[in-house]
């Protein structure tokens, strides 16, 4: 697992490195955005006819500053991607990294939804969370489940 814990977090942070290497500081303008989801919008409308924004399209393209902060949220989650290397940060970057892609989602209607799935499984200490809700001593609903069934079988 550590080999793909550590390139998940260079791929995440080499990311927002090329984003910065390309554009600059200026990246996160929301300008930027507004130019995207113009893009988009071709796209969206070229495969089906028409393109209809949503709520968050439409407070994007009225307030700018909105379109900044997602970008600057975007490029500080990419950017700690290396946080991922350590088991204590983990969940918290996966959870950034998770609501980046969201945001993607909402923005520019574009779903990374595989990306959101391997954060989910990977992401999360998902053993010690089961082995603490299972273990019969402190669950006294599933010891008792537990010593039922060994009852009856």
């Amino acid at each position: 697992m550590g080999f793909i814990f550590f390139f998940f977090g260079l791929g995440y942070t080499s990311a927002a490195v090329s984003k910065l290497i390309g554009t600059g500081l200026t990246w996160p303008s929301g300008e930027h955005l507004w130019l995207w989801i113009a893009e988009r919008s071709v796209d969206v409308a070229s495969a089906k006819g028409q393109f209809t924004p949503n709520i968050i399209q439409e407070w994007i393209m009225d307030y700018r500053f909105l379109g900044t902060l997602s970008l600057v949220f975007g490029l500080l989650a990419e950017f700690f991607g290396f946080l991922f290397w350590f088991e204590k940060t983990r969940p918290y970057i996966a959870t950034a990294l998770i609501m980046m892609h969201f945001g993607v989602y909402f923005t520019m209607s574009i779903m990374f939804d595989v990306y959101i799935y391997e954060l989910l499984i990977i992401g999360y200490p998902w053993a010690k969370l089961i082995d603490r809700y299972i273990n019969f001593e402190e669950n006294p609903f599933l010891r008792k489940t537990y010593h039922w069934s060994m009852k009856i079988s």
